[in-house]
């Protein structure tokens, strides 16, 4: 499996250094679209048209918590999505996996960590991170099968709209063949039809 090295510390610099634009409300959202801009554009260097990122259940029980509490939506990333202007899907694989699991792998693989830090809004940002993590952590004290219930309530907004009717109309399909009754109902969305609506990230210029 080849390896490839990015060089951080050009984009720490831009990052300390660019003015934020109002409607970003902290510098660690920007580290998150930097660093994807820059995933996105090794992936088109080399040939790929898949990117995997590693989030998992809790960075998505997280990420849920925050957008309810912060912005009033029901939210979270999703599973998969297709960045038209890069001719690129993006996946995430881990997204039912459990963060300790995880970790717990890594260990015994003795493989290496990466952190992006933000000297701007690092503290307020960890804090608020913190701040989920426990409130999780105690519920789950109460309620050992919480994450199996947050993974079956996150599952539409994981997947998407057009994700959960795709599978529908899969199952639909099986059983109209079964008897018999041809379909036509599609059974898997195409990238046309995965437009910048579908996707959970800012839009990529």
């Amino acid at each position: 499996v080849p390896y490839y090295y990015e060089e951080a510390e050009e984009q720490a610099e831009l990052i300390n250094s660019e003015k934020l634009t109002e409607g970003v409300c902290t510098t660690c959202g920007r580290v998150g679209d930097i660093t994807r801009k820059r995933l996105y554009s090794v992936a088109k260097r080399y040939g790929y048209n898949v990117l995997a990122l590693g989030q998992h259940l809790d960075d998505l029980a997280e990420t849920f918590m925050s957008s309810l509490f912060c912005t009033g939506k029901l939210k979270t990333m999703k599973a998969h999505y297709y960045v038209k202007e890069q001719g690129l899907r993006v996946i995430r694989p881990f997204v039912y996996v459990r963060e300790r699991a995880l970790n717990q792998f890594t260990e015994e693989k003795k493989l290496p960590g990466l952190r992006v830090k933000c000297d701007t809004c690092e503290e307020s940002a960890i804090q608020k991170s913190q701040r989920n993590k426990e409130l999780l952590a105690n519920q789950e004290r109460s309620y050992p099968r919480l994450y199996w219930s947050l993974r079956t309530a996150l599952r539409p907004l994981i997947l998407g709209p057009k994700a959960d009717n795709t599978a529908q109309g899969q199952r639909l399909r099986h059983k109209l063949k079964g008897k018999g009754i041809l379909s036509t109902l599609p059974v898997l969305a195409t990238s046309q039809e995965l437009g910048d609506s579908d996707t959970d990230e800012e839009q990529i210029m």
